[in-house]
C-alpha cells in the first residue's frame, strides 16, 4: 500500500517513516486550505510536499524553470489579481442568481405569450 494523505500508511517494505519536528512559515492562505480538508492536515501537506520531492527527483519537475516561470507570472500579474479567500464561492452565487433571475423572467415572457 502506497502512502497517501488519506491513509498515511506505507508498505511494510518501506518502514516506519522517521519524523523530525521543524518550523516553518507558510503562506496563510495555503494553511487555511490544508486546514479545510480536515484534522488530519498536517499528515496531508508532508504527503504533497513528498509527491513534490519525488517528482523532482524523477526529472518530472525541472524546478527553476517552472518555478521561475510561475513566479513571475504572480509577480507581474500575468494572470491578473489572485482570488481571496471565498471569491470564487461569491462569484459563483452571483452567477446562479443571475441564472435563477434569468429563467425566472423567460418564463415570465413564456406564460404571456401564451396567454396565462
Amino acid at each position: 500500500m502506497c502512502a497517501s494523505p488519506r491513509n498515511g500508511t506505507r508498505s511494510p517494505a518501506e518502514g516506519p517513516v522517521k519524523k523530525t519536528r521543524v518550523t516553518i512559515r507558510l503562506d496563510e492562505e495555503i494553511v487555511r486550505f490544508f486546514r479545510s480538508t480536515g484534522d488530519d492536515w498536517q499528515p496531508r501537506l508532508n504527503w504533497v510536499l513528498s509527491v513534490w520531492m519525488h517528482a523532482r527527483l524523477a526529472g518530472m519537475n525541472r524546478g527553476t524553470k517552472t518555478g521561475d516561470y510561475m513566479r513571475r507570472r504572480v509577480e507581474e500579474y500575468l494572470d491578473g489579481p489572485r482570488p481571496c479567500w471565498g471569491e470564487l464561492q461569491r462569484l459563483k452565487d452571483e452567477v446562479l442568481d443571475a441564472e435563477r433571475a434569468a429563467s425566472a423572467v423567460r418564463r415570465v415572457e413564456l406564460d404571456g405569450r401564451r396567454g396565462k
